[in-house]
């Protein structure tokens, strides 16, 4: 099955206390940093990769994502940029496997494949994920709406280089250009 067509889909969670993990100083001397001791409310992030298109479809809501979320999600924010013969890749939480994943789907003409349990391996949204949690903690947001700015920008440093890199990293063949 040809990489081009697959469509990644997953979510993941930020929040307004997010700071960075590491630091440096000059030998002798202590990285001094600030990180505040509430964690405010948890952001979710939805959205689906492509190796072609990029991160498409992304969606923010406060809390974590349920079942009404997520098919909402389906609905109005991933089915328009779905094309027929595309594949949606997902992995098993209860919330995909309880949504109208299918039927939304099957309406797009589209197929849907579900990951092998306890495989982010195979995923390389989770790779994008984290890449836009570091430029999230380099940010140190610490409002929902600064948040949601450092998360525009975060999302157009995504490069296709490096969708071309996290598609080989989860072990798709991947044409060198």
């Amino acid at each position: 099955m040809n990489h081009r067509r697959f469509i990644f889909l997953d979510e993941s969670a930020v929040n307004t206390a997010m700071t960075p993990t590491h630091g440096w100083a000059p030998v002798g001397e202590r990285v001094v940093d600030s990180a505040p001791r509430n964690y405010g409310e948890q952001t979710s992030l939805i959205g689906a990769l492509s190796f072609g298109r990029g991160l498409v479809a992304t969606m923010t809501l406060t809390g974590a994502v349920d079942t009404l979320a997520f098919d909402a999600y389906l609905l109005r924010v991933l089915g328009p940029p779905l094309r027929k013969g595309d594949v949606v890749v997902l992995d098993n939480l209860n919330v995909h496997k309880a949504s109208q994943v299918e039927a939304v789907a099957a309406r797009c003409g589209t197929e849907v494949i579900w990951l092998p349990p306890y495989s982010p391996d195979f995923s390389p949204i989770e790779q994008c994920w984290s890449k836009i949690k570091t430029c999230l903690r380099a940010a140190k947001a610490r409002t929902r709406e600064e948040l949601e700015r450092a998360l525009v920008q975060a999302i157009k440093l995504v490069t296709k280089s490096d969708i071309r890199g996290w598609f080989k990293h989860c072990g798709y063949r991947v044409a060198s250009v």
